[in-house]
């Protein structure tokens, strides 16, 4: 429970500055008429509820007024005005200074809560200050009016509470009757005027069938579009099926024609095989011819056993072109059965025969150009690589004698590498050294200057104990 624990007046009434203690309990103020013992309690009454009003009680001379109230828990009310300032001032320990200012006739909330003194509200207009009374004021509730009196009972026996619930309720139920009878009324009027519209739950009804017919025929017209379109698809497959009988009407022979073509075919190939060996034994001929020549030419000269090579070398070719004349007769006869079967056919025509040896010959030259083409880029390429490499062998002595002196220059520069990273090395060195000696020397400056503080702070030689100014303490860091 909290209680006041001191109370300090300063220029309130005849108050100048005056301080009470009080103490847990019962408190009496004593003391002669018109000694200030109720300007105490209105002092109090100031500073916890800001009655009275004005500023009459500010002592006669001063320019400020200041009630200050300490409660047992720690909190201190200040309440001071002065003619530039109005305010409450809350103090709690472990908390910051609270400072209010601009309150009016009211009592700010924070200092409610901070003293925890509240009056006891009748209504909105009314409220009483059970904790403090005046000199001449009567008892409780004596002066005060019949109304005030019935409201304050009232309040503290809660019969303002069924007051209340009674007025509520009446009011409620005046609201309720006043709606029930508005909404009765709109009922009936609706009712009235819903009587002309009786007949439309039965068009409803027919309304539904209605719909439901229509929903009907929208959904056998669909089917109807549906078979229209399946009826034009079976039409359109009706003549695709006609054309295609027709196609294979037309395509029963295909297989013959195709085993016909492709015996044609193997013919074709077959006779130009033939002739490229009718143009190879020709050549062949006309090289042992050639070749006969040459022996005739050579026989003066070459040795008997040169004679005899070649000619075991002739025989084998004689007896080669004699295989290959016994061939061609057969490759002949055959190919004269198959033009023979060709002038049968209707697919192929001498001209296109012609065509077909001419475009074949033309392929194989130009196969053969390629290839000769190919060999002559190759044996191109081989010149020119053998030329650099004569170029290059050509200028060997010379790269060797270079490549011994780069590989001398190529030391020396080794070696003068490793001399300038020493020389880098030993420069880092000597900055080092010369940053580190002026670093010293800065610290050692830095010493005498606090030794020569301490000296002169002293007075006195550590050494001797005899006395120093500050021009021998100088001379005394010089030596």
């Amino acid at each position: 429970m909290s209680w006041i624990e001191r109370v300090r007046l300063e220029n309130f009434q005849s108050h100048v500055d005056t301080t009470l203690e009080l103490s847990d309990g019962l408190n009496v103020i004593v003391g002669q008429s018109d000694s200030g013992k109720t300007a105490i309690i209105r002092a109090i009454r100031w500073a916890l509820f800001n009655q009275p009003r004005g500023t009459d009680f500010i002592h006669v001379g001063a320019n400020f007024v200041r009630v200050t109230v300490t409660f047992s828990t720690g909190v201190t009310i200040i309440r001071e005005r002065t003619s530039s300032k109005n305010r409450y001032l809350i103090q709690e320990k472990g908390k910051e200074d609270m400072v209010l200012e601009g309150f009016g006739i009211h009592v700010p909330k924070e200092v409610l809560d901070a003293h925890g003194i509240k009056p006891l509200r009748i209504d909105q207009d009314t409220e009483l200050n059970l904790h403090l009374s005046g000199q001449l004021e009567g008892p409780f509730l004596l002066e005060q009016t019949s109304s005030v009196r019935a409201k304050t009972i009232g309040r503290m026996s809660g019969a303002h509470i069924l007051d209340m619930a009674i007025r509520d309720t009446t009011r409620d139920t005046t609201k309720l009757t006043q709606y029930i009878r508005a909404h009765t009324e709109d009922v009936e009027r609706l009712e009235a005027s819903l009587q002309p519209y009786q007949f439309l739950e039965g068009a409803k009804v027919e309304l539904d069938n209605a719909l439901k017919q229509l929903a009907n025929l929208a959904e056998k017209q669909k089917k109807r579009v549906r078979i229209m379109k399946i009826a034009t698809s079976l039409k359109a497959l009706h003549k695709q099926e006609q054309e295609v009988h027709k196609t294979i009407a037309r395509l029963q022979d295909i297989e013959q024609w195709q085993i016909g073509y492709e015996r044609l075919i193997q013919r074709i190939e077959r006779q130009k095989r033939l002739v490229q060996l009718s143009k190879y034994r020709q050549e062949m001929e006309g090289s042992l011819v050639h070749c006969h020549e040459w022996l005739m030419k050579t026989a003066e000269i070459d040795s008997a056993k040169t004679k005899a090579e070649l000619l075991m070398k002739a025989i084998s070719k004689q007896t080669q072109l004699i295989r290959l004349k016994k061939r061609n007769e057969q490759q002949r006869v055959e190919a004269e059965r198959e033009i023979n079967v060709l002038r049968m056919t209707t697919f192929a025509t001498v001209a296109q025969e012609q065509q077909i040896d001419s475009i074949k010959a033309m392929t194989d030259k130009l196969r053969h150009l390629q290839r000769l083409s190919q060999q002559i880029n190759r044996q191109e390429t081989e010149i020119n690589q053998l030329n650099k490499i004569n170029q290059q062998l050509a200028t060997l002595d010379d790269a060797i004698a270079r490549l011994t002196y780069f590989e001398k220059e190529e030391q020396r520069l080794q070696s003068l590498k490793n001399i300038r990273e020493q020389y880098t090395g030993l420069q880092k060195r000597t900055q080092d050294g010369a940053k580190f000696i002026a670093d010293k020397k800065l610290e050692e400056q830095q010493l005498i200057h606090q030794y020569e503080h301490l000296l002169l702070e002293g007075g006195t030689c550590p050494t001797c104990g005899s006395q120093l100014e500050k021009e021998n303490i100088q001379k005394l860091l010089k030596q």
